[in-house]
């Protein structure tokens, strides 16, 4: 499961200059550790988030009863939103449930790609999880795009539950 948050910046969008805001609806924290992800006993998450969010990441991953293993950091070409420093990173918190199966190598922390539209996460994160998880159904909760072999639910817009 990917989990992408539309976490609760309480800003209004404004693409010329806000520095930490979505244009899409947020949820609040309440919210989003209230939802019922649709999880396996033996279940990988990626839990998206942004060094604002940090601290209640790993609350959601607790109400939703996941143990985080490890941070995947998305290393951008360029800067983008953030309040105190603009961000050019954004973090990927890797937790289970259970004893899922997976195929791991020799994976860094490390993901080096070029930021894209708001919110969108690159390719490269989707082929890592595909080659880590080749066997497993896929589900990508507020992905806002449609990708083969996975499941998702919500859309460009991030609807919520």
């Amino acid at each position: 499961i990917v989990i992408d948050p539309p976490w609760p910046y309480g800003r209004e969008y404004d693409p010329e200059g806000s520095r930490a805001a979505n244009p899409y609806p947020e949820m609040s924290i309440e919210a989003l550790k209230a939802l019922e992800v649709p999880a396996a006993d033996d279940c990988l998450l990626w839990l998206w988030t942004t060094n604002l969010f940090m601290r209640q990441a790993y609350e959601l991953l607790d109400a939703w009863g996941f143990e985080e293993k490890t941070i995947l950091t998305w290393v951008k070409d360029k800067i983008g939103l953030g309040s105190w420093l603009r961000g050019q990173t954004e973090h990927c918190i890797l937790a289970v449930r259970g004893e899922p199966k997976v195929a791991l190598t020799n994976e860094t922390t490390v993901l080096h790609a070029p930021r894209r539209e708001h919110s969108r996460k690159p390719d490269e994160f989707y082929k890592l999880v595909e080659e880590l998880c080749p066997q497993l159904a896929r589900l990508d909760l507020f992905g806002g795009e449609i990708r083969d072999g996975w499941a998702r639910y919500g859309t460009s817009e991030r609807e919520s539950f």
